[in-house]
């Protein structure tokens, strides 16, 4: 990030869970284009011929990322965001 950019004040932090197994975690600054990677991510799970449970876990964070926290309130409650089935 070059000092001409803008500081994200909060972002998103998402995690992509198939089968059981974590693939893949993704922070979105502003939640900018969080809704169109969870509309890949279901695309993907409903074109899946194996059908395994796909899980997206999401953490909103009304800071800027480079906050230490204590966030992660789904690690704890085990509820998706969303889930294929």
């Amino acid at each position: 990030m070059t000092n001409s950019e803008p500081r994200a004040r909060s972002y998103i932090s998402a995690e992509l869970v198939v089968g059981g197994a974590h693939m893949e975690g993704i922070e979105f600054p502003d939640g900018e284009g969080f809704e169109e990677w969870l509309s890949g991510v279901q695309r993907d799970a409903a074109d899946d011929p194996s059908g395994e449970l796909t899980e997206v876990y999401v953490t909103e964070h009304s800071h800027a990322p480079e906050y230490e926290c204590e966030c992660a309130q789904y690690l704890l409650d085990h509820k998706p965001y969303w889930k294929s089935r």
